[in-house]
């Protein structure tokens, strides 16, 4: 498992603000179905547990941005 500090330099990399800006684009149907993905492939490979649950948060929040426009409707 990735240390604290490693988990900063790794969510300062461009490779992840790449997963974030590609996040950020993704509809509604494909961020619940990658959030699927990631949490199934997590529980399959532990090791990844860090990057993995950072992706999913990053993932959830795009979809929280789905859900409060749905809700303005």
């Amino acid at each position: 498992m990735p240390t604290k500090e490693a988990m900063t330099i790794i969510r300062e990399s461009a490779t992840f603000l790449d997963i974030k800006n590609i996040l950020s684009t993704m509809s509604k149907r494909a961020l619940v179905c990658f959030i699927q993905l990631l949490r199934d492939y997590q529980h399959e490979n532990k090791a990844a547990g860090s990057l993995i649950t950072e992706i999913i948060q990053l993932a959830e929040s795009e979809l929280e941005k789905y859900k409060q426009e749905e809700a303005t409707l």
